[in-house]
């Protein structure tokens, strides 16, 4: 039954869209408290693709315009960024199951890491998690260098739609085999080219690898 709960939880933010307006969550089944920020979760189609990565995005509880604008890629490679990162390490609340009343509360994380900063977290590569392809089975055949293209995509599709956070200084984060993910993506944002605001946002904020593969020869 928790298990049953917990689906539904996620499958409620699943129903969302690219739209801002429509991926913009208003209430969660469980929620033990009022939140002092606002919570988006949709999918971002990659240009020229059929691929669609789902991402969870929280403002910051304390300055949005103003505070970073952080990515947390989890590793694995193929675990979910809303399993363990979200949900079980610096989301804004994690979930508490009941066993006696079989029912799962979302309680507020004290430690979360949007009471300072706007935390972005994407299911990626494609086909981890909610993210999902529909040209099969090339969408789901990825590599490093596949994945950090896609990240880039994702990061300009994103930034589109939350354009108000595009001059926000900018962190790319992550642990376990994000130590690959983390300075491939930042390679791509720094010599693509086509996007300079995002490459000047992250000279101004940087990387953070938290027990990274950094070898995996």
């Amino acid at each position: 039954m928790v298990r049953v709960v917990l689906f539904c939880v996620f499958f409620f933010c699943v129903s969302a869209t690219t739209s801002r307006d429509d991926a913009k969550i208003t209430s969660l089944p469980g929620l033990t408290f009022q939140p002092n920020f606002e919570q988006y979760a949709g999918y971002i189609t990659l240009e020229g693709t059929t691929k669609n990565l789902f991402y969870w995005f929280f403002t910051s509880q304390d300055n949005p315009s103003e505070d970073p604008v952080i990515l947390w890629l989890q590793g694995g490679p193929g675990c979910s960024s809303l399993g363990d990162g979200l949900f079980l390490e610096h989301g804004p609340y994690y979930p508490d199951p009941n066993f006696t009343t079989k029912t799962v509360n979302l309680t507020r994380n004290v430690n979360s890491w949007n009471q300072h900063a706007n935390v972005i977290y994407v299911e990626s590569p494609c086909g981890v998690g909610f993210s999902y392809g529909t040209n099969l089975p090339s969408d789901y055949e990825t590599n490093d260098n596949i994945t950090a293209v896609d990240n880039y995509m994702f990061l300009q599709g994103f930034f589109d739609i939350y354009s108000d956070f595009s001059s926000n200084e900018f962190w790319v984060t992550g642990e376990s085999y994000a130590g690959v993910y983390i300075p491939t993506l930042a390679y791509q944002i720094l010599t693509n080219g086509s996007d300079s605001q995002l490459a000047d946002n992250l000279k101004k904020g940087g990387l953070m690898l938290g027990n990274p593969v950094t070898n995996c020869a």
